[in-house]
């Protein structure tokens, strides 16, 4: 994890598999996405598309107990260019805070 002084954190990942492919997906090598974090999830997937881009998937709640919430929601699509971006919302406490003083990098 890089944490830049003023900004957000970068997080790499290396991943091993017997099937990796050309970068499609997490296992696989290179740059296969980044995550932007936006208030408003909706109107940033309106603005994707009209920018170009297409949707891969609709927004919905996170996967792991730990980032659940209201509102916690994310998505996927594939930037003109080729690459897949992550828009992401996290407007409510995620239920690892108890727990610990870290916390999930927010504008």
């Amino acid at each position: 994890m890089l944490a830049l002084r003023h900004g957000p954190g970068i997080e790499l990942f290396q991943f091993t598999a017997p099937d990796q492919k050309e970068p499609i997906r997490p296992a696989d090598y290179g740059l296969q996405h980044f995550a932007v974090y936006v208030d408003d999830i909706r109107a940033a997937v309106a603005k994707f598309e009209a920018a170009g881009g297409a949707m891969l998937t609709d927004p919905q709640p996170f996967m792991f107990g730990t980032e659940e919430g209201d509102g916690n929601l994310f998505c996927y699509g594939r930037a003109p260019w080729g690459s897949t971006i992550e828009l992401v919302t996290y407007p409510s406490p995620m239920p690892y805070e108890p727990t610990t003083p870290l916390r999930r990098w927010r504008p």
